[in-house]
């Protein structure tokens, strides 16, 4: 039976073919040719419908311009041309003209309306015969052409009458006669176009049509209008072929010729423009393929005619049908072979689904074993060696091995790191196993770089050698199958057959690969295992050292895991077992949980990671900081899953930042409250804080504060902030250098800089800040201007001192010379005056005696200069005219001083007067000439004099070479100015000491009691000198106030004598108590006072004094009383006296001056004074003055 299917089979199934091969080309020929007239009359519908619309938007548009004129009383050139240019920017060409009709009787005003439209040269005319323009002849009306668009194309032809061409007449008559669009196929002139506005060449004739729209003055359309309402025509000239060209451009259709005819042309069915495409002509027609479209234009009925050609054909074809029946019967040909070879191979299948069938239970039973192992290793968790060992056992006998064997590489050029076996032999030993492995695997064995490459290595039929692996075990055949762990080759799965000489096959490979691939998943989880509790244990570790809790929030679920260090730190014991955010959320401060929830809402969706700080609160209430950091785990579609991190408390760490900002507040205040100008540096020189005081100081500068902050260069500063000198400014950079080097501790510097144009002295310490890390530098400046000038003015104090001290002590020796030399001298004169009247008139010894009175009374003057210097001479004083003193004294000096020095005065001029001592100015002046004369010596120079009046203050008279100097106000000063030697500082220290002199013949008095006398006035003296330049002295005299000198111009100035006003002399009688230590004196005084008459008491002391005063005080007339004496000084005796005996007269007598006895002593009630050395007549004229102003 099956023979007799085999042999018929063929023929059949190629006979069924060919009728459906037949079947299938008869309804595919008919379905192209219905799919060809679809698609021409899809197309040529589509064709014809542009066609028409193009032409009708054209007439559209011509009627709008129509519609212009009809709606305007006056169109201008400018409006005609601005409304045409839409029209004539299409593709094809086109002209609009405007033609008005203009009546006989208004054809002069309508070309004067054309000239002021512009069209200057404008005139109506008409063509003659040789198509000339000449002028227009009578006619009823005219229809000049007056606007064309483009102007170009007729320029030459405005103005010409269409009413004479007959033709154009007639087209223009029956549209004015039917009140309807009017067409012509022709142009406007005989001439035809001029110029073609696109470019193109000259278009056909026949398809050149003009359209021609009546225009009225009352816009009526449809009715017979009067001939008076027409207003004119507006004509358009279009090319119909280009409308057509244009068309089928915008929809092209290859193969389909297009014609345009006119139905009511004559002869009728005139074409008037056909299009033939590029492939076939008119001719080349298919069957019925034809398309007519019938459309009214212009008055007009056209149609268009489309037709399929052989470019239509072609995109279209029919005959692929044909292509269908050899292909049908080579498929019958083809399927009827490929049955036959089908049977064939249908017996060979069955032979062998026999044999796989056998393969198929075999390989079940592996697969089951396989089961069975993926089992066993699945659940081989904390006990992974000894479940591959039960593994290899049931691998072992599901594949009929003898032995089985895992050994695991921890890298590919090292031995195994780890061998299980399983073996069927017993007296083959684990370790045998693994030497031959390990022989087989090594670097020079026979299947590494087999198994490198992750292919399997099979062997059977092995020979059994003396020596070699195989021959050591008595392997038959084997395979050994690698395996990956963490993509490389982790180990390899090996099955030795001992006994059975059988090769392994394909599935059995097949079956132990998958297997091999799950004992390596197998091993590779449980390293993972491993180093995850390894990492566990180090992450536990790391944590509690750390002091740091771990939490994980689950984001899909809302589930928040803590652990126990984390519960610890939230005062709990045990962390809850499934908490929320929100429950979280309570144990957080709630001035924190916004920020801390917008951060973590931040982490999820932008950021990835949070790090935030915040407080919880602890149930017993206590607050603690923390800081979290964590991160975002994201799933394959990058969508946040969870967040993992962790939290370690800070609060401690607060605290000392907390502390460590109130210092940092508090040294700041400090640093700003301290004067010092003070900043801190790092090792390059870079400004890192500065205190207030150092902005300050910028601001003097005239610096902004910024340009000495944070972040500027510290030299810069001191170079051009600062200014200082380089010479400071390298100090300074040395400084810092050797601070940074190490080779010095610190550094002051002393500098100075102007400051608002002053000088000021600055100390600069540089230091190192101790245990700064990074080394810092501490640099302090203090402004110590006043303290250095402080300084100065002690300095200048201390010298004003001592000279004052020495200046004192020299005058208390002058002034105790002088009083005990007015002693001497007072024995002397008066001795010598009582022996001058003692001589008889014309006595030889009188002119001796008189010589030694006269140098008794220089020596007497010599102690006058002593007492001046000191101060304490006396002093007549009265308003005294400077300028008139200092020129009479000039003139005295003239003579005397050299003729090579030049006098010069320069007198202010109403210089007011001064009270004071004229003669102790005569000296002042005098001493002052002398010494600039001497000065100058016999050299030529000059002395300059000048008086003036000027104002001066404390700080300004505390340089005088006072030491006491007067209080400011108004002063009359004397200059005089020499060109002498000058002095050095040695000379101008010691220039007013007593007995110092640079003259050998000088005896060091004259500046001394110059000196002397500017004191004694209450005035001040400047001396500015220099050796080789000169000397200048400037003496000063209070100026006298107006109450003064209004007393001395009216006599009423109190005055400082302590005498009484003189009275007529008396007889002189009584008794005279002379009070002196000196014998000499008191035996002088008794012999003077004998002389005139008055009896002597003598007491050499105040106690005697008194003593003699309470013994016989009814008769002392008058106490003569020294001043200076042992025991009780004069003063003392003369208190005693006043105290006793109110009425006793007592008349005190000294060296020192009245006026200096006035300023030391209380004078009220003393009589009178007399000052040593005085003579008899000075006695007598003191005495009379006194007992005769007395009630005796």
């Amino acid at each position: 039976m099956r023979l007799r299917v085999s042999s018929i089979a063929a023929p059949g199934i190629l006979l069924l073919g060919c009728a459906v091969t037949a079947g299938i080309f008869w309804e595919m020929r008919s379905s192209a040719l219905h799919n060809q007239k679809s698609n021409f009359s899809m197309e040529a519908s589509q064709r014809a419908e542009r066609i028409v619309d193009k032409l009708q938007h054209d007439f559209v548009e011509l009627d709008a311009l129509r519609r212009l004129f009809e709606g305007s009383e006056v169109v201008e050139p400018r409006e005609f041309i601005l409304f045409a240019e839409p029209i004539l920017k299409g593709e094809t060409d086109q002209r609009v003209f405007w033609v008005p009709c203009v009546r006989r009787e208004s054809l002069k005003a309508f070309e004067e309306f054309a000239h002021s439209s512009g069209l200057s040269d404008y005139s109506v005319r008409e063509l003659n015969a040789k198509l000339e323009p000449v002028p227009v002849g009578a006619r009823d009306e005219y229809f000049p052409l007056l606007y064309s668009e483009p102007s170009r194309v007729y320029k030459d032809k405005e103005g010409i009458d269409l009413g004479t061409d007959a033709e154009l007449l007639d087209a223009m008559s029956n549209a004015r006669r039917t009140a309807k669009p009017s067409i012509l196929l022709r142009v406007l002139f005989p001439g035809g176009r001029l110029v073609s506005s696109s470019g193109s060449d000259e278009p056909n004739p026949s398809s050149l049509a003009l359209i021609i729209v009546p225009v009225y003055y009352d816009g009526t359309r449809g009715e017979v209008p009067r001939d008076e309402s027409l207003q004119g025509f507006v004509i358009g000239e279009y090319d119909l072929g280009k409308t057509i060209e244009h068309v089928i451009e915008e929809i092209p259709a290859l193969g389909m010729p297009t014609s345009l005819v006119d139905l009511e042309s004559e002869p009728a069915g005139r074409t008037v423009y056909e299009h033939l495409p590029r492939l076939g002509t008119r001719l080349d027609s298919v069957g019925d393929l034809w398309f007519n479209r019938d459309f009214a234009y212009a008055g007009h009925r056209y149609r268009i005619n489309v037709q399929a050609g052989s470019g239509f054909v072609l995109r279209h074809p029919v005959d692929w049908p044909y292509t269908i029946v050899p292909l049908g019967l080579l498929c019958s040909c083809l399927a009827g072979l490929l049955v036959q070879t089908q049977l064939a191979g249908r017996r060979r299948a069955e032979s062998l689904v026999a044999r796989r069938t056998e393969e198929l239970q075999m390989n079940e039973h592996m697969l089951n074993g396989h089961a069975r192992i993926l089992r066993l290793l699945i659940h081989s968790a904390g006990q992974s060696e000894f479940q591959l060992r039960e593994a290899l056992s049931i691998l072992g006998e599901t594949t009929q091995s003898d032995i089985v064997s895992v050994c695991t590489l921890e890298d590919v050029s090292e031995t195994s790191s780890r061998f299980v076996s399983w073996c069927r032999v017993s007296e083959i030993t684990s370790q045998r196993i693994h030497t031959w492995w390990r022989d087989a695997l090594s670097a020079t064995g026979p299947w590494r770089q087999t198994l490198q490459s992750g292919e399997s290595v099979r062997a059977s039929a092995l020979s059994s050698p003396a020596t070699g692996p195989m021959g050591d075990l008595g392997v038959k055949s084997m395979v050994a199958i690698p395996f990956s762990m963490d993509g490389r080759l982790g180990g390899v799965l090996g099955l030795l057959r001992l006994e059975r000489d059988g090769r392994f096959s394909d599935s059995e490979v097949r079956v132990l690969e998958s297997t091999a691939h799950s004992i390596g998943l197998t091993l590779e989880r449980h390293e993972a295992e491993r180093q995850l509790r390894t990492l566990a244990d180090r992450l536990r570790l790391a944590t509690a050292a750390a002091d740091v809790g771990i939490w994980d929030w689950d984001l899909a679920e809302d589930r928040l895991v803590w652990d126990r260090r984390l519960a610890e730190m939230h005062g709990i014991d045990q962390p809850p077992e499934r908490e929320i955010v929100a429950q979280w959320v309570q144990r957080v401060h709630p001035e924190d949980v916004g920020r801390l929830m917008e951060q973590a809402h931040c982490a999820v969706h932008v950021e990835g990671a949070l790090d935030a700080e915040y407080r919880i609160i602890r149930p017993d209430g206590e607050e603690r900081y923390v800081r979290s950091m964590a991160t975002v785990s994201k799933d394959e579609d990058g969508q946040p899953t969870r967040m993992t991190g962790v939290i370690w408390d800070i609060t401690e760490r607060k605290k000392a930042d907390d502390q460590r900002r109130e210092s940092e507040r508090f040294i700041r205040a400090v640093l700003d409250a301290v004067p010092a100008h003070i900043c801190v540096l790092d090792q390059s020189g870079t400004i890192l804080a500065v205190n207030h005081a150092w902005h300050e100081l910028a601001r003097l500068m005239g610096e902004p504060p910024k340009s000495v902050s944070e972040g500027v260069q510290f030299l810069h500063v001191v170079r051009d902030i600062y200014r200082i000198d380089e010479e400071y400014a390298r100090a300074f950079e040395d400084a810092l250098s050797s601070l940074t080097r190490g080779d010095r501790d610190e550094s002051i510097l002393e500098y100075q800089c102007k400051v608002k144009g002053a000088t000021r002295w600055f100390i600069a310490k540089v230091l190192p800040i101790p245990q700064s890390r990074p080394p810092r530098i501490l640099v302090v400046h203090e402004d110590v201007t006043l303290l250095k000038n402080a300084l100065e003015e002690r300095i200048e104090m201390e010298r004003r001192v001592l000279h004052t001290q020495k200046l004192e002590s020299l005058g208390v020796l002058a002034g105790g010379i002088a009083h005990d030399f007015n002693n001497l001298l007072m024995v002397i004169l008066g001795n010598l005056d009582i022996a001058v009247h003692d001589l008889a008139p014309g006595s030889p010894e009188a002119e001796c005696i008189s010589e030694a009175v006269q140098a008794a009374r220089r020596a007497a003057d010599l102690s006058r200069q002593m007492l001046a210097y000191t101060g304490k001479g006396r002093y007549l004083v009265h308003p005294v005219d400077l300028n008139a003193l200092v020129a009479e004294i000039a003139q005295l000096l003239r003579v005397s001083i050299s003729k090579s020095v030049v006098l010069e005065l320069g007198l202010a001029t109403q210089l007011p007067s001064i009270l004071a001592d004229s003669a102790q100015l005569q000296q002042i002046v005098m001493n002052l000439i002398t010494n600039a004369s001497e000065a100058i010596g016999g050299a030529v120079g000059h002395i300059h004099i000048a008086t003036g009046v000027a104002e001066y203050t404390e700080s300004e008279l505390s340089r005088s070479c006072l030491a006491e100097p007067p209080p400011a106000g108004h002063f009359i000063y004397l200059d005089v100015r020499d060109s002498g030697c000058g002095m050095d500082l040695e000379t101008r220290q010691r220039l007013f000491d007593p007995f110092f002199t640079t003259k050998f013949t000088g005896r060091g008095l004259g500046m001394a009691a110059v000196l002397g006398i500017v004191r004694g006035h209450g005035g001040a003296i400047f001396v500015d000198s220099e050796p080789g330049r000169g000397t200048a002295i400037r003496v000063l005299f209070p100026a006298m106030a107006e109450e003064e000198l209004r007393h001395e111009e009216t006599g009423e100035r109190p005055s400082a004598d302590i005498a009484t006003a003189d009275k007529p002399r008396a007889t002189m009688h009584g008794t005279v108590l002379v009070v002196d230590d000196e014998v000499a004196v008191r035996n002088l005084c008794t012999s003077m006072l004998t002389r005139i008459g008055l009896n002597v008491l003598q007491a050499e002391d105040g106690e005697q004094a008194l003593q003699m005063c309470h013994e016989r005080a009814n008769e002392i007339s008058v106490v003569l009383l020294d001043l200076t004496m042992p025991k009780m000084d004069g003063m003392a005796v003369f208190a005693e006296v006043r105290k006793s005996w109110p009425d006793m007269k007592v008349v005190l007598s000294s060296g020192y001056s009245e006026d200096e006895i006035a300023k030391r002593f209380p004078t009220e009630g003393l009589k009178g004074f007399i000052q040593k050395p005085y003579t008899l007549r000075v006695l007598r004229e003191t005495l009379e003055r006194i007992m005769n102003g007395s009630a005796v």
